[in-house]
């Protein structure tokens, strides 16, 4: 029996002790495209509502790449070069965040982890604009009500979506780890070169 089959029999077999501990980043990366995306749409989609400006959000996330003195835009003007990089800033930081939620979340249920999320995006609303205002002092004028709830969006869609997609990749390898065993076993050479009688 070669190692090889030896560490097949073990996966198939439930023998990874380590596989709870770990984070499927392919999980993660979707689930925070997913959550990034319904929260951008959320927030520019709503935003009009409280005075503000449709494609303002996007615009104001180019800051973290430009800096926000001076302004890369100017308000009330879209520019395509500045809502490209806001968008791809945005997915950037949602699916890092969403790679520290699924440290959370990764063992338990989608409810728990829905529950988990929603907290964990409220902390980030918080953290980010009381307490990062030091650093970005633009994050003040960007607290309302709007972006509290898409915050707290976003971890209520990140946190189940990464539990979900996890368990169902995690199956499909345990699932194809197990027709390498078969396939394995086929190939193993027996005493006098005479398979066994089935």
């Amino acid at each position: 029996m070669t190692v090889e089959h030896r560490e097949h029999i073990r996966h198939d077999r439930g023998f990874d002790l380590y596989e709870p501990f770990r984070i499927d980043m392919k999980a993660a990366t979707i689930a925070g495209l997913v959550a990034g995306v319904v929260f951008l749409l959320f927030e520019m989609a709503l935003t009009p509502a409280i005075g503000g400006w449709f494609w303002g959000p996007p615009h104001m996330m180019s800051m973290f790449a430009y800096g926000a003195d001076p302004m890369p835009f100017t308000p009330g003007n879209f520019e395509l070069g500045v809502f490209l990089v806001g968008v791809t800033t945005h997915l950037i930081l949602s699916v890092v965040f969403t790679v520290a939620l699924a440290v959370l979340v990764r063992r338990q249920s989608t409810a728990l982890a829905a529950a988990i999320g929603a907290g964990y995006g409220f902390l980030l609303y918080i953290v980010n604009f009381y307490f990062f205002t030091a650093v970005f002092e633009w994050f003040i004028a960007a607290r309302s009500v709007v972006n509290w709830a898409a915050h707290v969006l976003f971890g209520l869609i990140a946190g189940p979506l990464y539990v979900v997609l996890a368990h169902r990749f995690r199956e499909r390898r345990h699932e194809r780890v197990g027709t390498r065993r078969v396939e394995t076993e086929r190939h193993v050479e027996y005493p006098g070169g005479a398979e066994p009688v089935t």
